[in-house]
Order: C-alpha cells, then sequence, then structure tokens
C-alpha cells in the first residue's frame, strides 16, 4: 500500500466527516476503528477465525469510513421526511448506503486509491467484505447481524466455552466452523464475525470507562435534539429520544445498555473471554446511570418536572402601551 495514498485517504475521509456533526463524525470513525483493533489484540480471533490480511484490512477501512459524511440525521428521519437519501437508497439502509457510496468514490480516484495494487479478484474480495460490514451497523438489523454469527457457532463449543472452569484453556479448541472437520473457517462464517465485530464496536462507547462514556452519551443526545427540533419544525413526528423537552437520558441508557449492549457483548465474551473488561464497564456504567434515575433529575439530561401550582393554571395578560408621537413635517 502506497504510504503517500495512505495519508491522502486519511485526510480525505477525514475531511469529508462533518465538524458540524456531535457525535457521527471523524472521532466516532476513529474510536470505532480503535475498539476493533481492541477486541483482535486483546482475544485469539484472528486464530479462530483465520484470519488473512485482506479480511483485518476490510474491517479497518470499514470502522474508518462507516460513517463518513453522516449529516447527523437518522435513517428514520431520512424516511419520514423523504430525503433525497431515502429516495435514492428506496428506505433500505439509507445511512449505510450513503457512507458507502462516498468512501468507494474515494478509494476510486487515483490519489486516494489505498487499494490500487490489489488483483481485480481480491478487491472485489475486498468491496464485498466492506459492504457486508458497512451495512452491518445499521441498528434496524441487529438481531439478524446477531442471529448470523450465532447460527454458524456450534451450540456445544459455546455451552463448553461458558462451562469450562478454566476458559482461557477452552477456547484455544474454539472453532468457527460448522463442520468440525473443516480446516478453515469458510468465508461465509468469516464474515459473519467481522459483521458481529463492527456491528459491537460501534455500541462500543458503552463499554468504556463511566467517564468517557458519558461524554459520548451526551454528544449523541445533543445531536438527536437537534434532530428533534428539526422534526418540529417541519412538522413530523418526533423520533425516539429527539424530544429535549421529554427525554430522560439516564432511564433510557438503563434501558439500552440492559437491551441491547450487554446481551450483544454477552455473546461477544462466551466466545472470547479475555473481552470480558466490556461487560465489566457496561455493567458498571449501568449502575451509574440507574444512580441518575435513583436521584430523579440530573440537570440538562432529564426533563425539568412541572410544578402543579395554581399560579400555572393563571393566565397573565400583558398590558399594551400606546406612546403617541408627534411629528412635524416643514
Amino acid at each position: 500500500m502506497p504510504i503517500d495514498k495512505l495519508d491522502s485517504f486519511l485526510i480525505s475521509i477525514t475531511n469529508q466527516y462533518l465538524v458540524s456533526t456531535l457525535y457521527h463524525n471523524s472521532l466516532h470513525g476513529a474510536d470505532i476503528t480503535h475498539t476493533i483493533c481492541l477486541f483482535f489484540n486483546n482475544s485469539n480471533a484472528e486464530e479462530v477465525c483465520h484470519t488473512k490480511a485482506i479480511d483485518l484490512l476490510s474491517i479497518i477501512i470499514s470502522g474508518l469510513g462507516h460513517d463518513i459524511g453522516h449529516p447527523g440525521l437518522t435513517n428514520n428521519f431520512q424516511v419520514n421526511s423523504l430525503s433525497d437519501l431515502a429516495i435514492t437508497y428506496n428506505d433500505n439502509s439509507c445511512l449505510e448506503n450513503f457512507h458507502l457510496a462516498k468512501l468507494f468514490k474515494s478509494l476510486r480516484k487515483d490519489e486516494t486509491n489505498i487499494f490500487e495494487k490489489l488483483s481485480t479478484q481480491d478487491f472485489k474480495k475486498i468491496r464485498k467484505k466492506m459492504v457486508s460490514e458497512i451495512l452491518a451497523t445499521d441498528m434496524a438489523i441487529h438481531g439478524k447481524v446477531i442471529n448470523n454469527i450465532r447460527s454458524k457457532i456450534p451450540e456445544y463449543l459455546l455451552q463448553e466455552n461458558n462451562n469450562s472452569e478454566n476458559n482461557s484453556e477452552k477456547i484455544k479448541k474454539f472453532e468457527l466452523i460448522s463442520d468440525i472437520n473443516n480446516e478453515e473457517t469458510t468465508d461465509e462464517e468469516k464474515q459473519a464475525l467481522l459483521d458481529y465485530f463492527i456491528h459491537a464496536a460501534d455500541l462500543g462507547h458503552n463499554t468504556k470507562k463511566f467517564s468517557i462514556s458519558l461524554k459520548w452519551v451526551e454528544l449523541l443526545s445533543k445531536e438527536f435534539w437537534l434532530q428533534g427540533d428539526k422534526e418540529k419544525k417541519m412538522n413530523l413526528n418526533v423520533s425516539f429520544l429527539c424530544d429535549r423537552d421529554n427525554t430522560d437520558v439516564p432511564k433510557s441508557q438503563v434501558g439500552f445498555i440492559g437491551g441491547f449492549v450487554l446481551p450483544t457483548y454477552h455473546f461477544l465474551i462466551s466466545m472470547f473471554p479475555s473481552l470480558s473488561y466490556t461487560t465489566d464497564n457496561a455493567k458498571n456504567n449501568m449502575k451509574e446511570w440507574q444512580k441518575l434515575v435513583d436521584q430523579k433529575r440530573k440537570k440538562g439530561w432529564t426533563p425539568p418536572k412541572k410544578k402543579k401550582t395554581e399560579d400555572n393554571k393563571k393566565t397573565i395578560k400583558k398590558k399594551k402601551e400606546t406612546i403617541t408621537v408627534d411629528i412635524k413635517i416643514d
């Protein structure tokens, strides 16, 4: 890979992320890529999955560009507003398809074509992988991504790894293959794990230390609320969690971590116990958010309580003052 073209590519996609987008910006792209790298560095996933250089390259570049050009408006907004993206992609994973298109337009340019030395066959292979991986970041297909990887793993292997007293030893025997006699993981099985990794990483800020996760949640909430403001102006139904006047962030975080993050990451560590620090952090974050729920309110994060007093029922009429001005015209 030509280093000068890699530099140009990284600068290009960084600049194509919108600075005005509070959460889904270039820092988020870097964070997701970092999380993916940690998954591989802190587990034996490469050994289990028999990954090759092209597999790792595909998911790293996908992580970097998975939200390129994100406008800070969700798929739900695109569909409800009948936006250009919704029309172009027929309401199906509008943003994810948009990110893919922008990413490959950059890769097609000579000055940023980091894949120029790949054979035609390898380019088709890595493109197919990246399309699958970035589409897997659509939360609308969360269940599909989880069920796909689960279906590729022999149940007895998961049970053995969960029940083993020495998971670090037992996991060495783990293989991501449907047929135990196969010597190598099939492309389909391998892709299922790569899709799952990037999807889990996209939820990854919930598995960082609370001080870090809190900042990410604050940015995401503000981005959602800006969308809600826009939806109100356009007389659209305000999307879930996007109404700044009635969204209870701590309560929604408890629900999201318990309903989505922990189940997703419990499955991850059932395969790779060495990644258990992720669920440890997520559980702690859930406890911290629950403390805020128990405190009833955290300024700026939950809607203010409306006091039921007689004053609220009174209508205050402002007196209009009439000012008479004498104008003398010569």
